[in-house]
């Protein structure tokens, strides 16, 4: 597994509050649902995500855990950016 998907997965449900697998392919250009489903499978049993399937949907959404993670991973992206931006001056 990619660990793209697992990011992107994080990232979406902590800008969005909750998510779906379909919302996070379509913000980040991903069209290996199956690798989504399989990152959404590994992020339950780590216990930084939960999902509940209302109809036909599933709806993502980060535990306590999974927000304290996605906020630390959201400021190593900014970081990351900063010293790229930084770097190409």
């Amino acid at each position: 597994m990619d660990s793209k998907f697992v990011k992107a997965i994080l990232l979406e449900a902590l800008k969005s509050g909750k998510t779906t697998l379909i919302q996070v392919a379509k913000s980040n250009n991903i069209f290996a649902y199956s690798e989504l489903v399989e990152a959404r499978k590994f992020l339950e049993e780590q216990n930084l995500i939960e999902s509940k399937k209302i109809g036909r949907t599933r709806i993502i959404k980060l535990t306590e855990n999974g927000m304290k993670f996605a906020k630390q991973l959201k400021n190593l992206e900014e970081i990351k950016n900063a010293l790229r931006n930084r770097s190409e001056r």
